[in-house]
């Protein structure tokens, strides 16, 4: 059942009386205020370890996803130029073993000596 304004205003002018008769004025003046009746409410102290619990979290997450991104990334960036670098290498390497190759073949003919 819904109180009606008349009953609302009945019971906060009897709460009114009441509280007139016996502690009139309180913190705010002559009429009591909620925080009169019931005090005012300690301030309450934060929860570090749910902040904390959560910057781990989010931490943890952003370096896995740092580190994926940061290896996709110089995969992306080095490829190319690794591939190149091996390329030329392969490049300065035939050339090379083409030299010893022919050095080679040219010392064991000379030790051989003439062909009879």
């Amino acid at each position: 059942m819904m109180a009606t304004e008349k009953d609302l205003l009945d019971k906060a002018d009897a709460l009114l009386r009441r509280h007139a008769l016996g502690a009139a004025g309180g913190e705010t003046g002559t009429y009591p205020v909620l925080t009169d009746l019931i005090g005012a409410p300690e301030p309450q102290q934060p929860d570090t370890s749910l902040r904390e619990e959560l910057v781990e979290r989010v931490l943890k997450e952003l370096r896995t996803q740092v580190g994926v991104e940061m290896e996709r990334q110089v995969a992306e960036t080095l490829a190319p130029q690794l591939r190149a670098a091996v390329a030329e290498a392969l490049a300065g390497m035939q050339e090379r073993l083409a030299t010893l190759v022919a050095e080679a073949v040219a010392k064991a003919l000379e030790e051989r000596g003439p062909v009879k």
